[in-house]
């Protein structure tokens, strides 16, 4: 699975997320994910991957949570998901900046010479 600051739609990340999990965990399932993530619609995960439904501020901390993200991925996450979700252009280009300068963080990393 990518990492997720190489995601620009948090849904697509949401669905390779549950393939993943389903592959190394086969008891994992929509349920079992709401039910980690502190969520109280069984349906929810399914529902949002699907466009059904959008993420609150209150459920993306659950999505946080349940995803098991770390500080810097919840951010680049709750910028995604704004991101996606935003009607207003200014808006949008806001976040896209936000969520570029969150994944160069990512990637500049030291590496080793041998």
């Amino acid at each position: 699975m990518n990492r997720i600051v190489e995601y620009a739609d948090y849904r697509e990340y949401l669905r390779d997320f549950y393939e993943d999990r389903k592959k190394t965990l086969p008891v994992f399932s929509y349920r079992y994910f709401c039910i980690k993530a502190g969520v109280k619609s069984p349906m929810l995960f399914k529902e949002v991957v699907q466009g059904k439904r959008n993420l609150t501020s209150k459920t993306i901390q659950a999505f946080i949570k349940g995803l098991g993200l770390t500080s810097m991925d919840a951010q680049y996450f709750i910028a995604l998901v704004h991101f996606n979700q935003s009607k207003n252009p200014q808006e949008k280009s806001q976040f896209l900046e936000q969520m570029l300068r969150l994944r160069k963080k990512v990637t500049q990393k030291l590496v080793p010479i041998d």
